[in-house]
């Protein structure tokens, strides 16, 4: 079933069958419209990600926004993350998988955002890294300055310090 809005060569049920494996989200399909509407009331052409994890949003958004620039922030050493440590060769591996190639990979803490200022300013602002409340706040005021003046800006989830395992 297609949408009301348009998503170039593809629908979400094919883009979530191409990612699904690598998503993280809880539900997952209405969490991707979500995400992919957002990109397209922006009419995105820069979009910054926060948190790569294995690379299933950016590559939803690069395929379904095949003329924007996905750039998409990770840790130098991923393996090192409080959530979703891994190693970084399953970082962006779902980019890998999908063979899209408008996709830009930094390895880069979110603390220097501010190096990214050539690069934007960002139609939209995916925020999905450090999933501590300390960390997505920094990422929302620190990314803020990067964001386009008739962008959007969403933060996908936070866990509380005091929590073992991340809520559902």
């Amino acid at each position: 079933m297609k949408n009301s809005w348009n998503l170039g060569l593809y629908d979400v049920g094919l883009i979530l069958h191409a990612v699904e494996a690598h998503l993280c989200l809880r539900d997952a399909r209405a969490e991707l419209e979500e995400i992919l509407a957002a990109c397209e009331r922006t009419d995105a052409k820069k979009v910054l990600e926060i948190g790569t994890f294995r690379g299933a949003t950016a590559a939803a958004i690069a395929m379904a926004f095949p003329e924007a620039t996905v750039y998409t922030v990770d840790l130098p050493e991923p393996e090192t993350a409080v959530f979703n440590a891994q190693s970084r060769s399953l970082t962006g591996c779902a980019i890998k998988e999908t063979g899209v190639t408008n996709v830009v990979q930094k390895w880069m803490d979110s603390k220097n955002l501010a190096e990214l200022a050539q690069d934007g300013p960002f139609d939209f602002i995916f925020v999905d890294g450090d999933h501590s409340e300390e960390g997505v706040f920094g990422d929302l005021v620190r990314s803020a300055s990067l964001l386009a003046s008739t962008g959007l800006m969403m933060a996908h989830d936070y866990t509380d310090e005091s929590d073992r395992e991340r809520p559902d």
